[in-house]
């Protein structure tokens, strides 16, 4: 049982225990969950009772099995366990508890829990285990003992009495004398016996052990008492040696617990009398059903399932106004009985009615905690008032119930009843009406249709109906006038809602007419809003802004204005035409995509132009997303010269409205983009029929075949194609008319006017209508001829790659292998088809990480070109390698200098052989084929020249030995010539300057790549140098690197030359794939794959013819 079903037997306990405040008494139910706690209770855990009852008994007792202890109650009774208890404010002590289960009429409704605190018994355990330490502690110990309020005694091993205190004497009645002729055994109870016995016989076995004993003691006047104690094994302590038993009395205890358990057994007679008489329910202070006798749920039809946790509003019948609830719940809390008549509603929706008693339930600070209401049944009695009250009220009812206003008028048209719904129309209270006339409150209605169809009504005495807009309540009404015996009933019908979807509707045809007109857009909107601002007379102002392309910004397109002053809003901000996303009304409106209401606009920060506004008078403004498609494409703004905005504007009509003119707008923007298309672009856009007659052309057109649009759409497609071209038209035009294709891309000749034979490139596609195909032409001449001039360069590139001396390849950014020229088959012994489309470390795996790999990686990631030596073990070769990095990956040419490297040795060979041998000098001086010449390090002269220099150079010896080394350099490179002699380097034994431009004889001009090496020469010091001529390689560099610059031109060209019969290849394929073909159709798509097959082929061998006669020229002209 939980707290939220304690019962009316229960309340009656919680009353009877409350009383009882010197023990800790508090109720559980069968989870453990507290459902009362009385006033000892409170004092004992510091806890008030409306925090604790509804929590776990857990949280007070620290350490114990609560399910357990609950299990040994029910099983035997009761339940005794020492504990220690867990106080509000942190505290805890040991205490003793008893568990007590209570019935009512044999069932169980929860446990009594009964605590003793058990602090100072623990404090004389405590001083035992820990000795005195002197005579003084000795003298305070004896003194706590014999002034303890628990009984103390000392038993020796045999149970025979040792020592008591004070209290002990107190409690049982005995004295020394005549405790010390009775033993323990003989005071005890003979029921208890044989259980204290077992107790103690494990006690004697455990040392150090306490164990709780409860048990009657005889009283030294013969009674017995009821003892609870805890025996403790000390008999192994030397300062103590003995049992200890500390106890107290708890025979009252028990009598209590027993006269309350006679109480409740006789409260629950009480309880049951009630729950046959009366309808009961129980809730907690906010009025949550805790329980419910059977009488409610019979007479609300709810079972206790569905009441228990919900509040009265279960049953509530709607009945009675706040006003009423409202005193009767101030009654109750305010510790008061409430009683009254309350109707109620059953589960099946029947009233009834029931005399109800509230009492409240106080806690100890006098606030209510719980309620009783206790119900009788008054169902019959309030039905038959009720009733006689209806059929009182039928025909009243009836008027005030209808939507419609009524009114009641005399023969002076002196108002004698107004319905509520006139009241709310007309905006008075019924005694501001009844008794004076229409037109004394109404003058303005005097001569409008109203007006005569009343009075023809009056006259004729006939009924009469019309419909009239009454301005100053903005409402359009039906009147159905009935003329009485009495005067005239009148009804009155709103017919707003019908007149504003008459007016919507209109509205909409309008929009779409002028958006039929062929104005700029800005005066489209303007008339549009002109529109929306005639809808209602509070509608002073629009603006229409729309969201441009870069959805970033909103930008104003037109606005309009009811009249005249408001036009003083607009020049109030004549710069302000864009506001971002989320800034001002339009920015808001457009980020959140709702219609936004925004009244008082003087005192909005947020509305940018609030001073415009003032001084205009415009007061609130109303800003409608322009949707298309889901997506805000603009907004409309709308000023109110009022702080409300019509009733019948509501979010669902503007969103309409706004829905409508986006999509409007938008599909005047795409016309407009169509139509500026069409007549801006620079191809042709035409739509041609299936008679091959054209029936729309652009300007674009006309210009570039020199016709007219009058002129072209009198021609057929016929009179302008290639005669070559028009039999693979005509059958392309017959396969469209059989719909075996959509749409298809093809090429083909045209003649202008002037005779001039143009390329163009077709997208053609079937349009939605019948027997027409929409056609888009780009004229490809020029394309055409840099296709040719493409696979001429690429020719000449090829050429030039294959004829230079030195070997070239080209590598992609993942290191493919582009490009392979012949030189580079022959100097590496790799042929090109097994190295092309491969990567250039897996082909030679021996060059990963030399100084070619290092060099390559560098260049590849810093995009700059490097020159520089290496030498190829396998082939035993030295290489001048010069890489060049571009976007695609490295171009790379390279060439042997094995002979320049050999040279180089030989002249270190010879510089050192001069040194010991100017004979073996001589020898290998002018034997050597390369040229060589020795100069002064100092002035530069010449000291010796060999044969090769003198037939290289056309300088005799005689003459080179009266030179130096600035007359063989043109003047321009004299200052390069100092430079390097200053250089450190200059001075070292093997010094490579780079390359020099020199002049022979003749005064032709050579590049030569020196390298020279210091010596001894006849006592002076001087350098031979080696003269390596690079001329024409560095020629065939700089055409290489003219050529590089047409390689782009050239690869785009060339993969462009076989686009056109490709894509149509591609085109059938996929028509054939898509299309479920007849043989004869098959048969056709198959013969247009093979004629674009042998075109491709054609286009192939053309390049290859042009390739190779590039090629031949090239080789002739070398």
């Amino acid at each position: 049982m939980s707290a939220a079903s304690h019962t009316t037997g229960q309340q009656l306990f919680d009353l009877f225990s409350s009383s009882i405040s010197e023990h800790a008494i508090c109720m559980l139910d069968c989870d453990g969950i507290i459902s009362f706690w009385n006033e000892g209770a409170a004092n004992f855990y510091k806890y008030l009772a409306g925090e604790i009852v509804g929590q776990p008994v857990a949280l007070l007792l620290k350490g114990l099995s609560i399910k357990q202890n609950l299990e040994q109650a029910f099983s035997n009774g009761s339940s005794n366990v020492e504990i220690t208890v867990c106080r509000k404010d942190g505290w805890q002590f040991p205490g003793f508890a008893t568990f007590k289960p209570l019935y009512q009429n044999s069932t169980l409704q929860g446990y009594a829990l009964i605590v003793d605190s058990l602090t100072y018994t623990r404090k004389m355990e405590y001083r035992f285990n820990h000795p005195v330490q002197n005579s003084e502690t000795k003298g305070l110990f004896q003194q706590l003992i014999e002034h303890s309020y628990s009984g103390i005694t000392l038993f020796d091993a045999d149970f025979n009495f040792i020592y008591r205190n004070p209290a002990a004497a107190r409690i049982t009645g005995f004295n020394d004398n005549a405790r010390a002729d009775t033993s323990f055994a003989e005071i005890v109870h003979p029921a208890d016996r044989v259980r204290v016995k077992n107790t103690l016989d494990i006690l004697l076995q455990t040392p150090g052990c306490s164990l709780p004993c409860n048990l009657r003691s005889r009283h030294f006047e013969g009674h017995f008492i009821e003892l609870e104690g805890v025996f403790t094994n000390w008999l192994q302590e030397p300062e103590i040696r003995a049992i200890v038993l500390n106890f107290h009395d708890v025979t009252e205890k028990h009598k209590k617990e027993e006269t309350l358990k006679q109480a409740f057994t006789e409260l629950s007679d009480y309880k049951q009398a009630l729950d046959a008489s009366a309808i009961v329910a129980i809730t907690d202070q906010r009025g949550v059903i805790k329980h419910v006798n059977d009488n409610f749920c019979k007479i609300s039809g709810y079972s206790k399932d569905e009441l228990i946790g919900q509040d009265h509003r279960i049953v509530n019948s709607t009945f009675h106004d706040k006003a009423f609830m409202k005193n009767l719940w101030r009654t109750i809390a305010a510790g008061n009985v409430w009683k009254g008549d309350i109707c109620n509603r059953r589960k099946d929706g029947d009233i009834y009615w029931v005399a109800t008693t509230i009492v409240p339930f106080l806690n100890d600070k006098g606030k209510p905690y719980r309620y009783v209401a206790i119900r009788f049944d008054r169902t019959e009695g309030k039905m038959i008032k009720k009733e006689l009250i209806e059929k009182n009220e039928q025909i009243s009812s009836l008027l005030e119930s209808i939507n419609d206003g009524f009114i009641g008028v005399d023969h002076d048209l002196r108002y004698n009843y107004v319905n509520k719904r006139t009241c709310e129309i007309v905006g008075l209270l019924p005694e501001e009406m009844i008794g004076k006339t229409m037109w004394e409150l109404f003058p303005d209605v005097v001569g409008t249709p109203t007006w005569h169809a009343i009075e023809e009504a009056r006259i004729t005495g006939q009924p009469v109906t019309n419909e009239d807009y009454y301005a100053p309540f903005d409402l359009w009404q039906e009147n159905r006038i009935y003329p009485t015996a009495n005067g005239l009933s009148i009804f009155i019908s709103d017919i707003g809602w019908r007149k504003r979807e008459e007016q919507q509707k209109a509205l909409l045809a309008d929009i779409s007419q002028i958006f039929n007109q062929m104005e700029p857009p800005p005066l489209l909107l303007q008339q549009v809003m002109k529109k929306v601002l005639a809808l209602s007379s509070c509608f002073c102002l629009a603006e229409t802004w729309l969201v441009n392309r870069d959805l970033k910004h909103i930008k104003l397109a037109s606005q309009a204005a009811a009249d005249e002053r408001y036009n003083l809003f607009f020049e109030d901000h004549p710069h302000m035409r864009q506001l971002d996303k989320g800034n001002g009304l339009p920015g808001i409106t457009w980020m959140n995509g709702n219609v936004e209401f925004w009244p008082d606009l003087a005192n909005r920060k947020d509305f940018l132009r609030r001073e415009a506004a003032t001084k205009a008078q415009l007061i609130s403004a109303l800003g409608v997303p322009l949707r298309y498609n889901g997506n805000v494409i603009g907004v409309l703004l709308i000023g109110l010269t009022g702080n409300e905005r019509p009733g019948y504007m509501d979010d669902g009509t503007l969103n309409r409205l706004g829905d409508y003119l986006g999509t409007t707008i938008t599909r005047r923007q795409l016309e407009n983009e169509v139509r500026d298309i069409f007549e801006a672009a620079s191809d042709i856009i035409c739509i041609v029929g299936m008679d091959r007659q054209f029936k729309k052309v652009n300007p674009a057109m006309c210009r570039m075949l020199g016709y007219t649009e009058a002129e072209l759409l009198n021609m057929t497609v016929d009179d302008f194609v290639h005669p070559d071209d028009r039999p693979e038209s005509k059958k392309r035009m017959e396969l469209f008319k059989n719909e075996s294709f959509r749409s298809v891309y093809f090429e083909n000749r045209y003649i202008t006017r002037s005779g001039a034979v143009i390329n163009l490139a077709w997208t053609a596609a079937r349009g939605n209508e019948e027997d027409v195909m929409f056609s888009i032409g780009k004229n490809i001449t020029d394309k055409k001829k840099a296709e040719e001039e493409a696979i001429r360069l690429l020719n000449e590139r090829n050429t030039i790659l294959e004829s230079i001396g030195d070997a070239f390849f080209s590598l992609d950014t993942n290191w493919m292998v582009q490009y392979w020229n012949h030189v580079a088959e022959k100097e590496l012994k790799t042929p090109k088809e097994k190295i092309l489309g491969q990567n250039i470390w897996q082909v030679y795996p021996d060059t990963v990480k030399s100084l070619s790999y290092i060099k390559y990686h560098k260049a590849m990631s810093s995009g700059k070109a490097l020159r520089f030596e290496d030498y190829y073990p396998p082939l035993g070769k030295w290489y001048d390698i010069n890489v060049y990095p571009s976007s695609n990956g490295l171009s790379i040419f390279f060439k042997d200098i094995t002979p320049r490297k050999k040279a180089e040795q030989e002249l270190k060979e010879q510089a050192e052989a001069l040194s010991v041998s100017q004979k073996r000098y001589a020898d290998l001086f002018q034997l050597s084929p390369l040229p060589k010449f020795v100069f002064d390090s100092e002035t530069l002269a010449f000291l010796d020249v060999n044969r090769a220099a003198v037939i290289h150079y056309g300088y005799t010896r005689e003459e080179f030995l009266k030179m130096t080394l600035r007359d063989i350099r043109p003047a321009s490179e004299i200052s390069k010539l100092e430079d390097s002699q200053k250089s450190p380097m200059s001075s070292s034994f093997l010094y490579k300057p780079g390359i020099f431009t020199h002049r022979k004889k003749n005064g032709e001009l050579i590049k030569v790549d020196i390298t020279s090496s210091g010596l001894d020469y006849n006592g002076r010091s001087a350098r031979i140098a080696l003269a390596m001529d690079v001329t024409e390689q560095l020629n065939h560099l700089d055409a290489i690197e003219t050529q590089n610059k047409k390689l782009r031109e050239i690869s785009w060209m060339q993969s462009h030359v076989i686009r056109a019969p490709l894509s149509r290849i591609m085109g059938l394929v996929e028509l054939f794939n898509n299309t479920q073909c007849n043989e004869k159709e098959v048969a056709e798509i198959l013969a247009y794959v093979k004629l674009s097959a042998n075109e491709l082929d054609d286009v192939i061998k053309a390049i290859t013819k042009n390739a190779n006669e590039r090629i031949d020229s090239r080789s002739s002209s070398l």
